[in-house]
This record gives structure tokens, sequence and C-alpha cells, in this order.
């Protein structure tokens, strides 16, 4: 009975993974769309205009004090905090932005 619950569990897992997988495509062709119709709309695109990945972004009080320092050959950086942060990917930043229809919180619209 061990090994049953053990594969149940497995096939649950990996379930939810390829879920998680399947709405990070969505999310990446939403944001390649959006960026081609931009470049339909308007003409070759300003170099910030397009949302670039990977990327990251901190989050912090205003009060934090931020500290970066960047390698010369600029592929490493290095940030001190002298307070709590948070990091958010691009995935958790793209799905705030709508850019998978919701599918992740269950709520769909009649978009």
């Amino acid at each position: 009975k061990q090994w049953y619950q053990r594969r149940v569990r497995g096939i649950k897992e990996k379930k939810k993974h390829a879920q998680e997988l399947m709405l990070q495509l969505i999310a990446y062709r939403t944001l390649i769309q959006r960026n081609r119709e931009l470049e339909e709309r308007t003409g070759p695109l300003p170099e910030n205009a397009a949302i670039k990945v990977p990327f990251i972004i901190l989050s912090t009080g205003p009060s934090t004090q931020i500290g970066l320092e960047v390698a010369d050959d600029k592929t490493e950086y290095e940030f001190t905090f002298n307070e709590l942060f948070e990091i958010h990917n691009e995935i958790a930043i793209l799905k705030k932005m709508g850019f998978c229809y919701n599918l992740d919180t269950g709520v769909y619209g009649s978009e």
C-alpha cells in the first residue's frame, strides 16, 4: 500500500510541475505576442519598450539602504541590503501582469 501512495504522490507532483511549466509557456508566448503586436503598431521598439527575459525584481521598504557591486566584466552582481527584501522572478511578475490569463488563479474572465 505504501508503494501505491508514493506513486500517487509522485504523479500528483509531476502533474503540478507540468501545470506550472504550461503556465510558464503561456506567459512567455503571451509576452512574445505582446512585443510583436507592439512592434507591428509602432515599428521597431526602443530598447526600453520590450520586456526581456530573464529578469528579477527586488522589492523592499522605502527606508532600506541598498548596495550594489558589479564585476568588471558585468557577469556578476552583488546586492547588499540592511533590511528584509523579496525576490520576484519573471514568471511571478508575468503572472501578476495577467500574461497567464489568470489560469494560475482559477478565476477566468471573458477576455
